[in-house]
């Protein structure tokens, strides 16, 4: 039997629904005037590991082998 104190359950409302949380990732490089993370050289770095496999990736780093 699931432990109802599991934190997954923690996550879903009174009607057993999923509710997610808010992400702290979720703004993006933007030359917006207010934005959190305004362009600027060097300011950022893509890690970006051999082993992942999905889709976004290798759409990734292709672009900046150049």
């Amino acid at each position: 039997m699931a432990d109802k104190d599991a934190p997954i359950y923690k996550q879903a409302g009174q009607d057993g629904r999923f509710r997610r949380q808010v992400a702290s990732f979720r703004s993006t490089i933007s030359r917006s005037p207010g934005a959190d993370f305004p362009p600027a050289k060097d300011r950022y770095v893509l890690y970006v590991t051999y082993g992942c496999h999905g889709p976004i990736a290798p759409t990734l780093y292709a672009p900046s082998k150049a």
